[in-house]
């Protein structure tokens, strides 16, 4: 995962981790993801996974967890390269404008047709406080 933080920020926008303020240090963004619960074997797909970035040291600081429909056991979700690759950009893109103060908070992570009819079971999803916070994706 460090790897593919570095290269996207000096790919991207020659970005050095220590230039970051400890205020844009931390990122949260979405992206589709897969689920397989370690209980009972069920397997879903959720276009609104999250993921906690630490771009000061260049990794994941958390992956945020789904419940299981099937037995309500709280699972990690896994993500494709490619669409981990796709997040980071974002996040860096995100941290580049934050720091540019030029960040617009309309849709930040773009969301497609087929993402926004895609249900988003709050009451099982650790970013939404398993439905006792606000919905993860306003």
């Amino acid at each position: 995962m460090a790897r593919i933080i570095r290269e996207a920020m000096s790919d991207t926008h020659n970005l050095d981790p220590a230039n970051i303020s400890n205020q844009y240090r931390y990122q949260n963004v979405y992206g589709h993801g897969t689920v397989r619960c370690k209980t009972c074997s069920h397997s879903w797909s959720s276009y609104i996974s999250w993921i906690k970035v630490d771009l000061k040291k260049c990794r994941l600081a958390h992956r945020f967890q789904q419940k299981c429909q099937s037995c309500e056991t709280a699972n990690t979700p896994a993500f494709k390269t490619e669409e981990l690759e796709r997040m980071i950009k974002l996040t860096i893109a995100r941290v580049i404008s934050l720091m540019n103060g030029t960040y617009d908070n309309t849709g930040t992570n773009n969301l497609n047709d087929r993402q926004l009819d895609a249900p988003h079971d709050s009451d099982r999803c650790e970013k939404c406080a398993y439905g006792k916070g606000r919905p993860c994706y306003e």
